[in-house]
């Protein structure tokens, strides 16, 4: 399927499965753009999934999110793969999945080679986050790779309240500048519960980056590390 323009998922409980990662979603847009956004404007979008997906994309001029999840709630993206020439291009990198917010989430099964696979960011206008940034988040069983060496595997921007957050199954991050990246300086409260196991970092492009990175303005409580 070749999509040129975002598609917004804005309604409740939709679920968009493929036939297995043989299902293709060619994404070739015409400036910065997502190709699907789930989204449901000022309000919590809840259960809806993805599933069985392989994305890429020809172009390598635009940002692009392949899926951007915004205050989100009991929802599941599972089976989820890119293909040569992969996700890549345009200023600042290219995105895979970029998280803002809010709850209970099930990540899994991703094999992504992307500039940057996972970001995960704050909760943006109209909606209102309310202390919350992203919570009860699981991420798990993923083989993600970079594109382009800039760049972390796994991004944490400034400002997000990270509250338990797990990041375990297996994990393989080959390549990029750092394995997660989390350097912040606005947070307002403590961040807690962040666990990350399981992980091989591998094949990175640089001798200064660290495999975990975390500096923040207030107190991360409960940080796990394990294997």
């Amino acid at each position: 399927y070749k999509i040129t323009s975002t598609i917004n998922v804005a309604n409740q409980r939709v679920t968009i499965c493929g036939d297995g990662v043989s299902t293709n979603i060619l994404f070739v847009p015409t400036s910065d753009d997502v190709c699907f956004n789930f989204d449901a404007g000022s309000v919590l979008l809840v259960q809806c999934a993805m599933q069985d997906i392989c994305f890429y994309s020809t172009d390598t001029t635009y940002a692009k999110t392949a899926i951007l999840l915004v205050d989100i709630s009991s929802c599941v993206f599972s089976n989820i793969q890119t293909k040569s020439p992969h996700w890549h291009g345009g200023t600042g990198g290219s995105t895979f999945l970029y998280i803002r917010g809010r709850d209970p989430t099930t990540i899994s099964n991703l094999n992504v080679f992307a500039d940057k696979p996972i970001r995960i960011g704050t909760i943006p206008a109209p909606h209102t986050a309310a202390g919350i940034g992203c919570d009860h988040f699981n991420i798990s069983n993923c083989y993600l790779g970079n594109i382009v060496s800039a760049y972390p595997i796994v991004t944490i921007d400034t400002g997000v309240n990270v509250t338990n957050v797990t990041i375990d199954g297996y994990q393989a991050w080959v390549g990029g500048t750092y394995g997660l990246y989390w350097d912040d300086t606005t947070a307002v409260q403590a961040s807690s519960s962040l666990s990350i196991s399981n992980v091989r970092w591998e094949q990175q492009s640089g001798t200064t980056g660290w495999m975990v990175y975390i500096s923040r303005t207030q107190q991360l409580q409960q940080l796990r590390l394990m294997n």
